[in-house]
């Protein structure tokens, strides 16, 4: 086996499941704008919940990067059919690129496989703590039908299935929190309103343009708009999660011990007088003399 080979190994029975393995593989990795490109071996261990990687040639030495995946989202790139960038809770993003689009798809449902089990132990033990607001965690195993950016035709004509669509959802989300956090970066990158006294001077030149501020009414509503809508999208699919995650899971059988009313209790039965008539078995009936036959003349 070579060393841009993909390997999955568990140090448990080998009936374990196959996103709770340890799993590592070379990929391309964009380090920075002056390097480019390089490639570097990558380490899943679902049991810390941490992404490694390491030099090629020092795959037992040094690790040169790591990173926990809890609130972390796994987004296939548009570019093309190997890359795909994780974005961190930390802010760090990791862009990488595999072999081929089905090495692709390998890392992307371990990665979401390994952050939905932290997200989910992380929200178990710290109810009050929420990782990424109100999304949800994207559920492992989906595949996004949106390639460069353009719905597939099982997409668009409602033909994949449930957890397909909720990939590609994600997805959508995704790119649509990228642009809200473009537009609210802008905003907030204009200068501050001047005082009003500056203000009012400067309205009267009508030859110069008004430039626009961070305090501006219009964009200051375009922010608000923007999250507002992001934020309802987030709550559909968390509810629609949901309802799908009931209706896939087993009944929830409940046994219950009825009490019995203490007016008929044990010890007060004993002290109501016992009906004559309530066991018909125990009536006794007289015996009537058996009629003997006249002897016939």
């Amino acid at each position: 086996m070579g060393d841009n080979s993909l390997k999955s190994q568990s140090s448990s029975s080998p009936s374990e499941p196959e996103h709770r393995r340890r799993f590592e593989g070379q990929l391309n990795k964009f380090t920075n704008v002056v390097k480019g490109w390089q490639y570097r071996w990558f380490v899943l261990d679902p049991e810390s919940g941490r992404l490694e990687y390491y030099l090629l040639d020092e795959k037992n030495g040094k690790c040169r990067g790591s990173q926990h995946l809890a609130g972390g989202v796994v987004l296939p790139s548009e570019e093309d059919s190997q890359t795909f960038t994780v974005n961190f809770a930390s802010g760090e993003v990791y862009k990488v690129r595999a072999s081929h689009a089905k090495e692709r798809q390998m890392w992307v449902d371990r990665l979401r496989a390994c952050a939905y089990m932290h997200n989910e132990a992380l929200a178990h033990n710290h109810p009050s703590i929420s990782i990424r607001e109100q999304r949800p965690p994207t559920p492992p195993g989906s595949r996004s039908h949106i390639s460069n950016g353009e719905p597939s035709e099982q997409l668009q004509t409602l033909s994949l299935s449930v957890l397909d669509a909720f990939g590609s959802v994600h997805d959508i989300l995704n790119k649509v929190d990228q642009k809200h956090q473009g537009i609210a970066e802008t905003i907030e990158a204009f200068p501050a309103s001047k005082p009003s006294h500056q203000e009012s001077s400067s309205s009267q030149d009508k030859s110069k343009p008004i430039k626009p501020t961070c305090h501006d009414e219009q964009l200051l509503l375009l922010k608000a708009t923007s999250q507002a809508t992001l934020k309802c999208m987030e709550g559909a699919l968390s509810i629609l999660q949901e309802l799908r995650g009931n209706q896939l899971a087993p009944p929830v059988v409940i046994h219950q011990t009825i009490p019995v009313p203490t007016a008929f209790s044990q010890s007060s039965a004993n002290l109501i007088p016992a009906s004559p008539h309530r066991n018909l078995n125990s009536l006794s009936t007289p015996n009537t003399p058996a009629r003997h036959s006249r002897p016939k003349s």
